[in-house]
């Protein structure tokens, strides 16, 4: 791990120059290649990071190199060693840059495309110490809590179990200052019955992303005459959001507007923003123009042939089929399954009562913008535009109110039952 070369750095974020060290170091024998159009290599961009860090460098001259950690990270054809830690590099620039955004941003995505790289572990450390800086209280925790976790065996484990369970008992953000617990009663301040992921985090469910499917220039499903699914998903996510709101609940959408959002960078963002639920809106298709109702999925390997055909449409554009195989059996064991039916089950119900639908239940299928979340999640396929009946539904205002009040009344169902009582 990267983390096993940590150092400080005087009036600079924790654990900085030891990323920066041991970036250049794992790079070994790389110097000439993977270069960008700029003629960079991974070892030239290494370097560079570590002349700034051990200067005075501005945002300027940070962001800049962020920049050229990017440019290498999207050039066409390199290994996808070089491309992690191009990846990682960037993300140590952006903090070192003070561009709290930008970094959180690139953390986030990190975390969500490299869940179990030997960096992980150091990208959700300082994910976590800049949402300390930033006064995100609740997100470094779960950061911290992700730590924990996901990477037991980190340096960085033994800080964020004594942040997470101080001698007092109680969740102190803010810090990560303290030891490890030891002996036979180290995992003694841990519930014996397993909570769910709220009720163990203490947190409650503020933030919840809206995810609307599709946008600019992928337009989803089409049927000539009909509305397209992008504009039908975005029209009842605003409406969605609108309702979530109105219930006091924190609301960040992946788009707002009619744009091409790529399916990685959606669930990025919602790590990056510390969402407490993921909910992504689809309309559905099929050769039997017949078929017709709602249904609700999750993220789990699929039943059966139409599980994965709906999946593998709604995963277009996520990548090769050899890049989304690897992609999608890494992920999925650490998708959380089980809660993730919890909330799937509660907006089912509650869309099914409110549109009067046909009652297709919840399935099963390895959707790429639901992998790697860590947080309850589901898609709503909330009709059929193939079908005559549910398309002329589907363009009227009313209709898409219903549905998205009916969505919303299963969240809001969700979180009460999940509610965090101390």
């Amino acid at each position: 791990m990267a983390a096993e070369m940590f150092q400080h750095r005087p009036a600079a974020p924790v654990s900085l120059l030891a990323c920066v060290v041991a970036l250049a170091a794992a790079l070994g024998g790389c110097a000439g290649a993977s270069l960008t159009r700029h003629g960079e290599s991974l070892a030239d961009l290494a370097a560079r990071q570590r002349a700034l860090a051990s200067s005075d460098a501005g945002t300027e001259a940070w962001a800049e190199l962020a920049s050229g950690f990017e440019r290498l990270a999207a050039t066409r054809g390199i290994r996808a060693e070089t491309r992690e830690q191009a990846e990682f590099g960037a993300c140590v620039s952006h903090v070192y840059s003070g561009d709290s955004a930008a970094a959180v941003s690139a953390l986030g995505r990190f975390v969500a495309r490299y869940p179990i790289a030997d960096s992980a572990d150091d990208a959700l450390r300082l994910l976590a110490d800049q949402y300390a800086r930033d006064g995100r209280a609740t997100e470094q925790l779960r950061a911290l809590r992700q730590i924990v976790n996901d990477h037991p065996e980190s340096p960085h484990a033994a800080d964020a179990w004594a942040a997470l369970w101080p001698a007092d008992g109680a969740a102190s953000a803010g810090s990560v200052a303290g030891g490890a617990p030891s002996g036979d009663g180290a995992r003694a301040r841990v519930p014996d019955i397993a909570p769910t992921i709220v009720q163990e985090l203490g947190l409650g469910i503020r933030t919840v992303v809206v995810d609307p499917g599709h946008g600019g220039e992928d337009p989803g499903g089409t049927v000539a005459g009909r509305p397209r699914e992008k504009e039908i998903a975005l029209d009842v996510a605003l409406r969605l959001a609108e309702e979530l709101r109105g219930e006091g609940l924190t609301v960040m959408m992946t788009r707002d507007v009619d744009v091409f959002v790529p399916l990685g960078e959606r669930n990025a963002m919602a790590i990056s923003h510390g969402a407490d639920l993921f909910v992504s809106l689809h309309v559905n298709h099929a050769e039997n123009l017949d078929a017709r109702g709602a249904e609700t999925w999750i993220a789990a390997p699929a039943r059966d042939e139409r599980s994965a055909l709906v999946a593998a449409r709604e995963n277009l554009g996520a990548g090769s089929t050899s890049e989304l195989a690897d992609y999608v059996s890494q992920l999925l064991s650490d998708t959380k399954t089980e809660e993730s039916r919890a909330l799937a089950e509660a907006i089912q119900a509650e869309l099914v009562g409110a549109t009067g639908a046909t009652d297709r239940g919840v399935k099963e299928a390895g959707f790429v913008v639901l992998l790697g979340l860590r947080v309850p999640s589901a898609l709503v396929e909330m009709g059929f535009l193939t079908n005559a009946a549910e398309a002329e539904l589907l363009s009227q205002d009313a209709y898409r109110q219903t549905l998205a009040e009916g969505i919303a009344a299963g969240i809001v169902r969700y979180v009460r039952s999940h509610a965090y009582i101390p």
